[in-house]
C-alpha cells in the first residue's frame, strides 16, 4: 500500500499528517541514498505526502513523476524503496 492509499484511508489530522510527512521524508532520504548506491544519474524527491518525482540527472535534471519511468528505471527505484523499507 502506497502513500496515496494511506492518505485516502486515514482521516485528516494535523499531528498525524506531521508524523506521516516526517516519516515519508525520512524514507525518501534513505531511498535516495540507496538509489545513488545502485546507479548514479537518478535522485528521488518527495513532492508531498502523496507524490514522488525522480530527478533524471542524465537529462539535465528533468523532474519526472514515478509513473513515467521505464521498466529498468522503475525496477531500480522500486529496489531502492524495498531496500529502504527492509
Amino acid at each position: 500500500m502506497g502513500p496515496k492509499e494511506y492518505a485516502r484511508i486515514i482521516p485528516a489530522n494535523s499531528l498525524k499528517d506531521f508524523a506521516l510527512q516526517t516519516m515519508f521524508d525520512l524514507l525518501i532520504i534513505i531511498a535516495k541514498r540507496q538509489l545513488s548506491d545502485i546507479i548514479s544519474g537518478y535522485a528521488l524527491r518527495a513532492v508531498d505526502l502523496i507524490d514522488m518525482v525522480v530527478i533524471d540527472l542524465w537529462n539535465a535534471g528533468e523532474k519526472r513523476p514515478v509513473e513515467t519511468l521505464f521498466g529498468g528505471e522503475s525496477f531500480l527505484v522500486s529496489l531502492s524503496m524495498a531496500l529502504t523499507l527492509s
